[in-house]
């Protein structure tokens, strides 16, 4: 035996890899024995389902007129609507609704009745796609409800009737009659009544005599006796209810506090009061204001508490009224009156010859006032009197004038506070005479005469003197001719005034004579005087040519003559050079032959002495 192990050309085999190969064999067998089941288990899910046979309830086996009927199914194809018919058997009634089934094909759903009485209702149930329908049915039913006092009843002494009523509340015209008895518990029945009419309702008094406890009240349909109502009702003795005596309290005046004299109540028997309002309340005014009293008795076993109400009428207290500011001045604001009350603080309406509104112009009006307070009455009158008012005038004394400017707006400029027209006097254009504090007077007229007063008012002028020049007119004449006619002339005059409008008379003057020498003199004016003219005399001046005759030679005079004066001796001399240009000296002939005279005596008697005197110092 060859003991060298087997070699192979092959690459040697993983261990894993005969192991793989067995799984994947392994798989393929099990599918393969698999597969008819899973076939059968297609086909099986691909065939229509099995329905059941539908059904469907109501909640309830019987229902009133008008309750809502709540219905459930099952056994309908899933999503398929289902119609749900109820349909009544007596009057035909009919009522219905839809549902959509759900994956299991159940429906639910509500149908609500309509107020008819129908005995019963068949409900029927159709699958608009299945085609499949189910049915049921329910009965309609009838109630009745008996009215009777709440239990218990205390019947007081000598009551002893009850009222009692049966009445049916629902099933429409179901009931043909009722049926109603009483009787107390254990005991035969003391009252019946019975009805056949449609009206489904009865009613009786209960005669309950002095049987006291528990009675049963019971009610049935004469047509059914299944259609029926019972109740209890417990009777027991009653309390006595006392007397209240009150009677409506006299008037009282406003202020009153309640007191025993108004809250004065009695009762039959003992037991307290409480009054509405109480004790100390001051009401206020008016009439037939209630009074309540609540009495409650001591023995409360056998009396009834008690009330009584009485009315009383408050009066209205008496205030005073006292009117003010009866006196004002007009100024566009209405003007109301004052009023001032005794107590203090009540209210007052106020009319003005009958109206409410409050004046506003000047006048006299009607006051009325009356006390405006449910509690209180009073009234005053008296007169309202707005006066005019004055309008302010504004105007200040105008600047000063000169003679000759006419009166003008300038001057006459007042203003008024409130609209209308001015009168001066005197009036624009009038020239006024020279003079210090002039008057001027203005008259003013409101345009609201109904509610203005006219008024005036003053102011001073100074009118000054206009200036007025009276210059004497320059003149000329040769050496020993007459002075010319000396005149003037005039500068200033206004309103065409001339020298006539001056006092006095004009004189005019000069210096110089008829043979006055050559050169120039003043002449000067005056005598005119005027009120209305401030006068400057301005000179003018004459002028004298010529020499006087051959040989003479004047002596001067140290006195010059006045214009128009005579010369003495008739001559004139022409001043020296050493005198003023503008005098003038006469040289009189007796002067002259005197002063010769003494120059030569004057020169024989010094002519020795100073000959010898002469002779000495030679």
């Amino acid at each position: 035996m060859n003991t060298r192990p087997f070699t192979s050309s092959r690459t040697t085999q993983k261990p894993w890899c005969g192991a793989s190969v067995f799984v994947v064999a392994c798989a393929l067998a099990c599918l393969l024995l698999l597969t008819p089941w899973m076939r059968a288990g297609l086909v099986a899910a691909q065939a229509p389902p099995k329905f059941l046979a539908p059904t469907i309830t109501t909640e309830l086996p019987e229902y009133e007129p008008g309750d809502a009927v709540v219905y459930s199914g099952d056994g309908f194809r899933r999503g398929e609507i289902v119609d749900v018919l109820a349909s009544g058997s007596t009057n035909g009634s009919e009522v219905s609704g839809q549902s959509i089934a759900d994956g299991t094909g159940a429906i639910s759903g509500v149908l609500f009745l309509p107020l008819t009485y129908e005995v019963s209702y068949s409900v029927t149930a159709t699958g608009l796609t299945s085609g499949r329908t189910a049915q049921t049915s329910f009965t309609d039913r009838v109630s009745l409800k008996i009215q009777t006092p709440s239990s218990p009843v205390r019947l007081n002494p000598g009551q002893v009737q009850l009222y009692v009523a049966v009445a049916q509340t629902s099933g429409g015209m179901g009931v043909q009659g009722l049926t109603l008895r009483w009787a107390p518990t254990g005991g035969t029945v003391n009252a019946l009544i019975s009805t056949t009419d449609t009206s489904g309702e009865a009613s009786t008094l209960y005669t309950a005599g002095t049987v006291l406890g528990r009675h049963e009240v019971y009610a049935e349909a004469v047509t059914d006796p299944m259609i029926n109502a019972r109740q209890f009702l417990d009777i027991v003795a009653g309390k006595t209810t006392p007397t209240i005596t009150w009677s409506n309290p006299a008037d009282i005046v406003y202020g009153t506090a309640l007191s025993a004299a108004q809250l004065n109540a009695t009762a039959s028997v003992l037991g307290t009061f409480v009054y509405t309002p109480p004790a100390g309340t001051v009401l206020g005014g008016g009439t037939g204001q209630t009074l309540h009293a609540d009495f409650t008795p001591t023995d409360t076993t056998n009396y009834n508490s008690a009330t009584a109400d009485v009315t009383i009428n408050v009066l209205e207290g008496v205030a005073t009224v006292s009117l003010g500011n009866l006196s004002q001045t007009y100024d566009g604001t209405p003007k109301a009156v004052t009023a001032t009350t005794t107590p203090p603080g009540l209210s007052v309406s106020m009319t003005y010859n009958g109206s409410g509104t409050v004046p506003t112009n000047a006048g006299s009006y009607a006051v009325v006032a009356t006390i405006a307070d449910p509690n209180y009455s009073g009234t005053a009158s008296g007169t309202l009197v707005i006066a005019k008012a004055t309008p302010a005038i504004t105007w200040s004394n105008p600047a000063d004038i000169v003679y000759g400017t006419a009166l003008s707006s300038t001057q006459l400029n007042a203003t008024a506070s409130v609209a209308g027209s001015f009168v001066y006097t005197p009036g624009a254009g009038t020239v006024l005479n020279a003079g210090p504090g002039q008057l001027l007077h203005a008259a003013f007229t409101p345009a609201d005469v109904a509610n203005y007063e006219s008024t005036i008012r003053d102011v001073l002028l100074r009118v000054n003197p206009t200036l007025l020049v009276i210059r004497a007119n320059d003149k000329t004449k040769v050496y020993g001719a007459p002075l010319p006619p000396l005149d003037a002339s005039y500068s200033g005059f206004v309103l065409g005034q001339g020298p006539g409008v001056l006092a006095g008379s004009l004189a005019c003057a000069t210096t110089a004579t008829a043979t006055s020498v050559s050169g120039t003199y003043p002449i000067t004016c005056s005598g005119q005087t005027s009120s209305n003219y401030a006068i400057t005399f301005a000179a003018g001046t004459l002028t004298i040519t010529g020499d006087p005759p051959p040989g003479v030679t004047p002596v001067a005079s140290s006195t010059p003559a006045s214009a128009g004066a005579r010369a003495v001796g008739g001559i004139a001399e022409r001043p020296s050079a050493e005198e003023p240009a503008t005098g003038m000296h006469f040289w009189d002939w007796a002067v002259g032959f005197s002063s010769v005279v003494l120059v030569v005596l004057a020169v024989v008697a010094l002519g020795g002495t100073g000959a010898r005197g002469l002779r000495r110092r030679k």
